[in-house]
């Protein structure tokens, strides 16, 4: 497909206020992609988009999960800046182990900047967390999130290709990629396993309690009889995947990537060659059986922090380019803010946090314990965690001060720690970690119910029924 048809090449000057879309692709990790290296071509579309931008090679998100890292690429912030994220001091769920913390209201947001430079700013989402109710959407003139991904399409292409008077910001969150796993049928590497994941035929007994009855598929994240649920069970060992059968997960996870791959082409399509800036991401990735884990969320592992990143504005940023530098997911907001000349006086949100601007901090990302986690599968997961990474060395270290060091250049997938050879690095970067945890985290009162955010909790599998 040519570029023509997604963007416009014919001005070098920068358009007063360009209409801005970010896509956020949940789940999604940036090893799947072929851009990223994968050997299957899953993204066709946005090979397309990267060829008219910059696509970042080394992403990272500043969380595991939804809650903390849609917060950071809001705010700019880390999440024991803005406060988004599972805290014992936050709202409570009866009769479950979940605490969640909300955004602090005095951050300001990308939406609030967009709004307050003129801006058109709408939200439309598939992933339930993003209701406008919950806090996340401060700044959007409309915030609309549905389980239903083709109303979400609807919407997102309504707004595309509705004349404004006003530029325009949208967001859109799409959620193929995310729990559970369906069956694709227009996808030969997915639909091969059909009889596999139709409960009417498969032979897989493990399999069978997790199988849709209505239409073939999986959905690890399906509670069974005491609060546990098949990804659970597969961390802890007590549901046994062959290897042959997380290879099946592999390809229906990829086929996902297939449906994402044609909203992306019908936004772009939607898109018609505006002068804009286009940006895509993911919240945070997917373990697809790695580190004894499926799912996401709960630790911290380049399985579920790289993400992909690719930002396009054309005539403004120069085609094609890939920038190996590692970066942070929650700068993209600061970004699109300073390519679209938009000045703003929140620090987490300033020009100088520019993916394009040279930092010498080092990467971070944190999750908060899982208590759900370490009751039904290890105690280790109910500790709080920082990624710390400095050039190519990763620290992962927990509140007790204990943690581990990788070479992520050699050991991309951390199976060698490396903290008592390199014990000067692993100190530097334990101290960096312990030095964030010593710090208070930023706290706020929840302003929307315990019936209603226990409702989106459920809706991805987070929680039992």
């Amino acid at each position: 497909m040519l570029l023509s048809l997604f963007f416009s090449c014919t001005s070098s000057a920068p358009q007063a206020q360009p209409d801005v879309l970010i896509v956020v692709l949940d789940t999604v990790r940036a090893d799947r992609l072929s851009l990223y290296g994968h050997h299957r071509n899953t993204d066709t579309q946005l090979i397309e988009i990267a060829a008219a931008g910059v696509l970042f090679e080394q992403a990272t998100s500043s969380s595991s999960w939804t809650w903390p890292s849609h917060a950071s690429l809001f705010t700019g912030a880390q999440p024991w800046e803005h406060g988004a994220h599972r805290s014992k001091k936050g709202l409570s769920i009866e009769d479950s182990d979940w605490s969640v913390s909300p955004m602090h209201s005095d951050i300001p947001t990308l939406a609030e900047a967009f709004k307050n430079a003129g801006y058109i700013t709408k939200s439309y989402s598939t992933n339930a967390l993003l209701d406008p109710e919950l806090g996340l959407m401060r700044g959007f003139d409309e915030a609309i999130a549905t389980s239903d991904e083709a109303r979400t399409m609807s919407l997102a292409l309504e707004a595309l290709n509705t004349p404004h008077s006003s530029p325009l910001f949208l967001f859109v969150n799409l959620m193929s990629a995310h729990a559970p796993y369906l069956i694709a049928d227009f996808v030969p590497w997915s639909a091969k396993h059909r009889s596999d994941f139709d409960i009417n035929t498969t032979t897989l007994e493990w399999a069978k309690p997790y199988i849709f009855t209505e239409y073939p598929g999986l959905n690890l994240t399906y509670f069974q009889e005491g609060n546990i649920n098949g990804e659970m069970l597969y961390s802890k060992g007590a549901l046994n995947i062959p290897k042959t059968d997380l290879l099946k997960i592999e390809d229906l996870y990829d086929g996902e990537l297939m449906r994402l791959n044609i909203m992306m082409s019908s936004l772009m399509k939607a898109w018609n060659g505006r002068n804009g800036i286009v940006a895509v991401t993911s919240d945070h990735g997917e373990y697809l059986g790695e580190n004894k884990r499926i799912g996401h969320g709960a630790d911290l592992h380049p399985s579920v922090l790289s993400v992909p990143l690719i930002v396009a504005y054309p005539g403004q940023l120069e085609a094609g380019v890939r920038k190996k530098a590692p970066v942070e997911m929650r700068r993209l907001g600061a970004t699109v803010l300073d390519l679209a000349r938009i000045d703003t006086t929140s620090k987490s949100l300033a020009k100088k946090h520019s993916l394009f601007e040279e930092s010498s901090d080092p990467i971070m990302a944190g999750v908060w314990g899982f208590s759900d986690w370490a009751k039904q599968v290890d105690p280790v997961y109910g500790i709080q965690k920082r990624w710390v990474q400095k050039n190519n060395y990763v620290a992962i270290v927990d509140e007790q001060g204990n943690g581990s060091m990788f070479n992520l250049s050699t050991d991309p997938t951390l199976e060698r720690n490396i903290s008592k050879e390199e014990h000067l690095m692993f100190e530097d970067l334990k101290n960096t970690a312990l030095l964030h945890m010593s710090k208070p985290s930023v706290e706020a009162n929840f302003t929307a119910d315990e019936e209603l955010l226990q409702q989106k909790l459920r809706s991805l599998g987070y929680m039992d029924d």
